[in-house]
């Protein structure tokens, strides 16, 4: 029997931290397509082509900036905040955010998920990722303070 739950048992499944980041990052991507071609999504409560959608929510996710619609005009609440949710996304880190998650469902890392979490952060010991982790998610600088 397989122990760790289904993070662990979704972990073992890669090979390397590259692939865990590109997936995560597709995920994200895909998600935010499905969410803003959705009639909630715009204004006119029509759907949005799939590749205005795909193209948006991949710049959000880039953290470009780019439309091919205007935002304001086209968008409302919901289509802004699920904008707003993948500039968050890809802002923070794919890896940072699975991190937090996998944190808060199990209360700790398993050696695979601290390797693949310390690749993205570029941190050296576990220590420094989770002071790393904890200081994108409150949003203070990792950096010592100088006086």
């Amino acid at each position: 029997m397989r122990r760790g739950g289904p993070v662990a048992a979704l972990l073992g499944r890669f090979q390397h931290p590259a692939q865990v980041i590109t997936t995560g990052f597709a995920a994200a991507v895909l998600v935010g397509t499905v969410l803003l071609s959705s009639p909630l999504a715009s204004a006119s409560a029509e759907p949005t082509d799939w590749i205005t959608a795909l193209f948006t929510a991949t710049s959000a996710v880039c953290v470009t900036g780019l439309v091919i619609v205007d935002t304001g005009g086209h968008r409302p609440a919901f289509g802004e905040a699920v904008i707003a949710l993948l500039i968050q996304v890809g802002g923070l880190g794919i890896m940072t955010l699975a991190t937090v998650f996998t944190l808060l469902i199990s209360g700790r890392l398993g050696l695979r998920a601290r390797l693949f979490a310390q690749a993205e952060t570029k941190s050296l010991t576990a220590g420094d990722l989770r002071r790393i982790v904890r200081n994108v998610v409150l949003f203070r600088r990792s950096a010592p303070r100088w006086r």
